[in-house]
């Protein structure tokens, strides 16, 4: 291409900038996460990856579409009635597959995940660069605010944390969606919106994005957006349609309109809150019922901030109006957590800011290059994003293990009960048995009614008694069997092993007396049977070692020749001492 005299070619040095922009938000996304390669598969993300049979064999792959996806923590026991452990039927078929695939490349090992997700995210930051720069037309604008979003610590858990996959690609085909729309290749938009509904459910809002962009940015005045919009409603539709055919009713809150009112503020209030100033590094937010019934302190705060917020957003409608369309973005993509009180003990997470925080990003970085002038609104965005880049490097050591992160998230929030019913489940599993016992204690301590809990923490204890017993340490093992019998006093087979212990220190008489406590506990306990046997057999009982030879072979599963040839031998002993 010829160039005339005193032309230069601009775009070379756009594209030149592009890449420089889009090379340094690549790097630090990575670099921040660079410590969660090494993460484990933390809590449920077990169960996702290891203990889900589906994602092992092709065969599964149509169920993927016609089966929900109920995933929870696969450590907790088995529980009776009472407990309040939600399990939410997912349909997400899309991310099945993708699981799938791992599963047949990495197996379950945890680091490969984890290398994905790190770069899928940043996948995702560069997404974000694109579209921002897209509908602004502004490299700077879109390069500053996509820093802000890459670092916002809120993402973390995203990030650092396997189970949560789902958010980043449904980002990134929610993302490119909307990138596909804004430069009009709708048809190949609707795919990637489709793709998007089958990995996240929270997709559904991107057509109120859509719509808004049209209103806000675009400010088509003829039909033509209604025919563009219609096919991403329609889609949306049918996804919702699909999933209650295969998952049930989407959940709604039951909240009535005052106290919906007041969640709402709350949850908005808190989310502003936590994109500045994050709150501990693992967070886990409670729904307690009849939190929201009243004006009490945080409500009333809340409705304050929201008053501030209106006004701000009153000013940018007014002064910024493209600017606006952002700050839309943030409340439309959270409002997904107003759906208060219909997934059992949690309130919110910071989770569902991984997209929305997109919105906040750009409206700052706008307002810092157009008020503040360019080189001091690029170096207070250097300033936080440098602050927000230590915060969330500092968050991704807690994720490396199930107990890490439940320890961590147990100091934010220290009566939350499942956390520490959970946390007793990864330390027993561990057999860290001390440790499993203190958070089995402080669930009971929480929520009384749970008394399985108790029954865990006598099984423990018994563990750990024979630990030391099988390694001689009797004493020790006895001060635990006399701690399981003081949770849970009625145990057959606790008592029995007092009685061993007692007979292998030589208190024959001792151990007698709890072989007899074993037995009339559990009449069906073969072992205390047959050490009764033993005992009145060597006291020369003959009477009573028949009767518990007798009950042996009554109990045992399959008779053993030695057990029958005993009871004849004691039956011709018995007889002969008649004869005489």
């Amino acid at each position: 291409m010829s160039t005339k005299p005193g032309e230069t070619h601009s775009l070379p040095a756009a594209e030149k900038q592009t890449r420089l922009f889009l090379l340094v938000l690549v790097l630090v996304s990575v670099l921040q996460y660079s410590h969660s390669f090494g993460n484990g598969f933390v809590w449920d993300a077990k169960g996702v990856f290891v203990d889900d049979p589906t994602i092992r064999e092709l065969k599964y792959l149509p169920r993927y579409f016609t089966e929900v996806s109920a995933l929870g923590d696969p450590s907790r026991r088995t529980a009776p009635a009472g407990v309040s452990v939600t399990s939410i039927p997912y349909y997400r078929p899309l991310m099945k597959v993708v699981h799938l695939a791992e599963h047949a490349v990495f197996g379950t090992n945890p680091i490969p995940y984890n290398a994905v997700d790190i770069l899928l995210n940043a996948l995702v930051v560069a997404l974000c660069f694109s579209v921002v720069r897209s509908v602004t037309g502004n490299p700077k604008v879109a390069f500053l605010s996509s820093l802000l979003y890459a670092v916002n610590p809120a993402r973390a858990e995203v990030v650092s944390w396997s189970y949560s996959d789902p958010y980043i690609v449904g980002a990134i085909f929610s993302l490119s969606a909307f990138l596909l729309y804004d430069r009009r290749r709708y048809l190949l938009s609707l795919l990637s919106f489709g793709l998007a509904l089958l990995s996240h459910e929270t997709a559904v809002l991107v057509p109120f994005i859509l719509l808004s962009y049209e209103l806000l940015i675009r400010r088509d005045r003829t039909f033509a957006p209604v025919g563009r919009l219609s096919g991403f409603f329609l889609l949306a539709g049918i996804f919702l349609l699909l999933r209650r055919s295969v998952a049930g009713p989407m959940p709604v809150t039951d909240l009535g309109p005052f106290t919906l009112a007041n969640a709402a503020v709350v949850l908005v209030n808190r989310y502003v809150k936590i994109f500045f100033l994050p709150d501990a590094p693992v967070t886990i937010y409670q729904y307690r019922p009849g939190m929201f019934a009243s004006l009490n302190g945080e409500v009333m705060l809340s409705y304050a901030a929201a008053a501030l917020l209106s006004g701000f957003g009153l000013f940018l409608w007014l002064k910024k109006r493209p600017l606006f369309f952002w700050y839309l973005w943030f409340f439309v993509f959270i409002s997904a957590s107003f759906n208060v009180g219909r997934f059992g003990d949690y309130l919110m997470a910071e989770k569902m800011l991984y997209v929305a925080s997109i919105g906040l990003c750009v409206v700052i970085a706008g307002l810092l290059e157009s008020i503040g002038g360019k080189r001091l609104g690029a170096g207070l965005v250097a300033l936080f994003a440098v602050l927000h880049f230590g915060v969330t490097f500092h968050r991704t050591l807690f994720w490396t293990d199930t107990a890490t992160y439940l320890e961590k998230a147990l100091e934010f929030a220290p009566d939350f009960y499942l956390g520490h019913y959970a946390l007793g489940n990864e330390h027993a599993s561990q057999k860290r048995y001390d440790g499993a016992i203190q958070e089995y204690g402080k669930t009971l301590a929480l929520k009384p009614d749970l008394s399985f809990a108790g029954g865990y923490i006598s099984d423990l204890y018994n563990e750990k008694g024979y630990e030391y017993a099988s390694a001689g340490r009797y004493e020790e093992a006895m001060k635990e069997y006399e701690k399981s019998l003081s949770v849970r006093p009625e145990q057959s087979a606790v008592y029995n092993n007092i009685g061993n212990i007692y007979a292998l220190g030589g208190h024959y008489g001792d151990a007698l007396k709890a072989w007899q406590k074993a037995a009339g506990l559990d009449p069906s306990n073969y072992e205390a049977s047959f050490n009764l046997a033993l005992a009145y057999e060597k006291k020369g009982d003959l009477n009573s070692a028949l009767r518990y030879y007798r009950a042996c072979l009554g109990l045992a599963t399959q008779l053993t020749p030695s057990l029958q040839e005993k009871v004849r031998e004691l039956e011709q002993r018995k007889s002969g001492l008649r004869g005489r």
